[in-house]
């Protein structure tokens, strides 16, 4: 029994040997790990000051506005219209919501006689804050434009802004060798026939897939076209249908002008 209790003891001795135990620091050096003064941090705040004023800054400024009321913002400035010729219709701006086409209407009528007052709105019908007012005479525009000029004009407590409106852009096609037809009954053997009187100016016929009575007709030359528009765009057929004729317009280029990219000499990811 004694035998066994010596070589116990003797295992655990030798067991321990291969064991780390951190030393016990005094309780004194504990305090004084934990009372280092904040000086000795000063590294870490020279690396931040030279991060801030180094090299490493950015030239953008903080934003300062973060939280602030989306109307207290200062506003970029309005991208001023180009002046536009004059003309009989006005288009008038900056007046309430609850302006009406008759506020509008009893404001401008003194200048002259209006055909039209056409309001700006919404898909949902309130209105946009502006109109555009239409006059018989161009001259009764131009009183109007001259008179707000010298002394403004007020809408509702509101100084409107007024200019002459901006003449529409014309997008109609202009005259070639293709003519749109739409609203014809019948197919196109019927429409040769109809155009009988052009069947040798006439190259091909392509009726629209999906649109019953729509289509194109491709002519020769352009003088041959336009007879065949100003003879029978709006002629009723036997069949009692009228025969609608317009230049088509002139189809888009798609083709781009950039060279086309070959994909599959390219290394992606290296």
């Amino acid at each position: 029994m004694l035998a066994n209790l010596l070589r116990s003891r003797t295992a655990f001795t030798l067991a321990a040997r291969h064991v780390n135990v951190a030393p016990r620091l005094p309780t004194s050096s504990v305090f004084r790990s934990l009372a280092r003064p904040l000086s000795q941090s000063a590294p870490i705040q020279e690396r931040h000051q030279n991060y801030r004023d180094g090299g490493y800054s950015s030239e953008r400024e903080p934003r300062s506005d973060y939280g602030r009321d989306r109307g207290d913002r200062e506003r970029r400035p309005r991208q001023e219209r180009s002046p536009a010729p004059p003309s009989n219709t006005l288009y008038i701006a900056n007046f309430p919501y609850r302006t009406t086409d008759s506020d509008v209407r009893d404001v401008f009528s003194r200048f002259g006689t209006i055909m039209g007052v056409k309001m700006g709105v919404n898909p949902d019908g309130t209105s946009r804050g502006f109109a555009h007012v239409e006059y018989l005479n161009k001259e009764d525009a131009i009183s109007a434009f001259e008179n707000h000029a010298a002394e403004a004009i007020w809408i509702d407590d509101r100084l409107i802004r007024l200019d002459y409106a901006t003449p529409p852009v014309n997008r109609s096609p202009q005259p070639n060798t293709r003519l749109y037809y739409s609203q014809f009954s019948g197919h196109e053997e019927a429409l040769r026939s109809v155009l009988n009187k052009y069947q040798n100016d006439i190259e091909e016929i392509f009726p629209l897939r999906g649109k019953d009575g729509s289509g194109f007709i491709a002519f020769k030359t352009q003088p041959a076209a336009t007879e065949a528009l100003e003879a029978f765009n709006g002629a009723q057929l036997e069949d009692g249908t009228v025969l609608n004729l317009a230049y088509a317009r002139p189809p888009r280029n798609r083709q781009d002008d950039r060279p086309a990219r070959n994909y599959r000499n390219q290394n992606y990811g290296s």
